[in-house]
């Protein structure tokens, strides 16, 4: 089952390369529908298959999804946004 297509990676190639509030908005129709929408159904996907052996496993996917804007508060690294999509998949969620 195939769940992103060529512009999950165009989206990134470009974030990375203007890694700015302009770009994101100017762009934020195809990170909801090539990024998130189908990173969100992947997640929701495996929290199916892994309800199977652990049927105390009751999260939705956007528990276990991270945001993709980044905390710059304390970091050197000014960039706003993450250039990859992460979720953790547990009993509390991530």
């Amino acid at each position: 089952m195939a769940y992103f297509d060529k512009r999950f990676y165009q989206f990134f190639e470009g974030l990375a390369m203007d890694n700015n509030k302009a770009y994101f908005d100017a762009n934020r129709k195809m990170y909801h529908e090539a990024v998130r929408d189908p990173f969100t159904e992947l997640v929701g996907d495996m929290i199916e298959r892994l309800k199977e052996d652990d049927p105390l496993l009751d999260i939705q996917p956007k528990d276990a999804i991270f945001r993709i804007n980044r905390d710059i508060r304390f970091s050197k690294d000014k960039t706003l946004y993450k250039t990859h999509m992460a979720a953790a998949i547990s009993r509390g969620g991530r």
